[in-house]
């Protein structure tokens, strides 16, 4: 059976409602069967690759459609190398989905582009158009129901402000000829006013009102005319671009979009509320991580030198081997370098405390401790260092207290950040004896959840046959991302 498939391709940094409605109208107005988000791993055009990780952008994805009937999300660009082009998208789709028909939907001001994008020709080979644009119907409904004003009712408006803005400069003259005349005969010093009968007065304020009617509906309908000449010049653009690439474009009505992911980056970086621009869990998603929040900068060299004084020789190579991998990945991941470089310096900055020390600040901070620590307390070393990083070496930045507080045991629910900074700290240049090192170090670089998977599977195998302590969430991470890897395969 012949499906109708939408694709909807874009940055999503973040996603916001507008596209969620874009969705929704695809579906009903093309009777769409489904509609797949495609979050662009490398952009041709935008550049994402300082503001944010391809995997958060991902999650936010994941976490804004939950519940929503028919649409999915495609991993298919996050996961490959280089820039993501659209028609190589669009090849691999109609490769394994040869008897579905694809509907590829783009924004209006990507049409101003789209001749320089690679291949435009066989994009329009392989798919439809979908052009989600504001609706001239939608600024013209809003307007009739705001102001109730009819074309007639708009002329009867004009004859009445030409015939009172008449009396009304006659009554206006009369006033300023007796206020001269006045002026004169005392020689100086203001005149008074003549009394009014209160008619000239009335007609002045009948006349002001009426001309602020009448200016608001002239703008309005300039309004309406503008949208009704934009969807004109629309409609040409299409017309040129079907002639030239033999494409089948269509108009998408999407009524008002007012909001864009520029403006929420810039109300989270402003303490601002998105919440009514944005789904909820996505919301969270950007709290919880402190995306798209301005890293203070750090003094890296003087870190580094009271490091040095705390750790020993063979602690601190480590700990400038995890920096420097960490570094590493966050470039071939898109994510941005500063924070990696950081949670990666200071991530063993506890290291040097004994287990004595470790449980004793950890009470004494009302750190959780869970059963694993207290049998195998060095491992608290990741919260007492968030601790540390924190109030001794000034980080503020919610996710890297969070990676350096989760790179030793894991969680099922990590972020970008905290997945490099536990891998960094396995695949270091220093590691030497863990089993699969090789393969890990490799994998680690395109396909972050498996490494994960892979070095809990080995960690865990050695404590078992070592008979030490195993963290409950070491379990629970790796049960995690065995699902996640097992998810993907299903998908694919």
């Amino acid at each position: 059976m012949t499906r109708r498939i939408g694709i909807m391709g874009g940055t999503f940094n973040p996603i916001h409602n507008g596209h969620l409605n874009i969705i929704r109208q695809a579906r009903e107005q093309f009777d769409l069967d489904e509609v797949w988000l495609m979050p662009t791993g490398e952009s041709p055009h935008k550049g994402i690759t300082d503001s944010l990780g391809r995997y958060d952008r991902l999650h936010m994805c994941q976490l804004a459609v939950q519940g929503m009937r028919g649409v999915k999300v495609s991993d298919l660009e996050i996961r490959r190398s280089g820039k993501s082009y659209t028609y190589l998208s669009l090849k691999e789709l109609r490769q394994r989905f040869s008897d579905d028909s694809f509907y590829y939907i783009i924004g209006e001001d990507s049409l101003d582009l789209f001749f320089s994008w690679v291949h435009p020709e066989r994009i329009c080979a392989m798919a439809t158009i979908l052009i989600a644009c504001r609706s001239p119907e939608e600024t013209l409904h809003a307007i009739t129901v705001s102001q109730q004003i009819s074309r007639d009712q708009a002329a009867a408006l004009t004859r009445r402000v030409e015939k009172e803005t008449g009396a009304a400069t006659g009554a206006q003259d009369s006033f300023a000829g007796t206020k001269s005349q006045a002026g004169l005969s005392h020689g100086a010093g203001p005149a008074k006013a003549p009394k009014s009968s209160g008619t000239g007065s009335s007609q002045l304020e009948s006349s002001r009102t009426g001309k602020n009617q009448l200016r608001s509906l002239q703008a309005e309908s300039f309004q309406v005319e503008e949208s009704r000449l934009r969807r004109k010049d629309l409609q040409e653009k299409i017309k040129r671009l079907s002639d030239t690439y033999q494409g089948s474009f269509h108009i998408l009505d999407c009524g008002q979009m007012d909001i864009s992911s520029t403006q929420i980056r810039r109300m989270v970086a402003e303490k601002e509320d998105i919440s009514a621009y944005t789904p909820s869990k996505v919301v969270d998603y950007i709290r919880t991580h402190a995306l798209y929040q301005n890293v203070t900068g750090y003094d890296i060299v003087a870190i580094e030198k009271s490091l040095q004084g705390l750790l020993s020789p063979h602690r601190y190579a480590h700990t400038l081997g995890v920096m420097h991998t960490a570094c590493a990945l966050s470039m071939a991941h898109s994510y941005p370098m500063t924070r990696a470089q950081i949670a990666g310096l200071l991530h063993d900055c506890a290291k040097y405390l004994s287990n004595d020390q470790l449980i004793e600040i950890a009470k004494k901070r009302g750190l959780l401790i869970s059963p694993g620590e207290e049998k195998a307390p060095q491992l608290l070393h990741a919260k007492v260092g968030a601790l540390f990083a924190e109030e001794i070496y000034g980080v503020q930045d919610p996710a890297v207290l969070r990676a350096i507080r989760l790179h030793t045991t894991g969680s099922p629910a990590m972020g970008l950040l905290d997945k490099i900074i536990f891998v960094a700290d396995y695949i270091e240049p220093g590691r030497d004896r863990a089993p699969h090192l090789s393969d890990i170090r490799q994998l680690a670089f395109y396909d972050l959840d498996l490494a994960v998977t892979l070095i809990l599977e080995d960690t865990i195998a050695f404590l078992e046959a070592s008979g030490a302590e195993i963290d409950v969430s070491s379990r629970q991470t790796l049960d995690s991302y065995r699902d996640i890897i097992q998810t993907r395969r299903f998908q694919s």
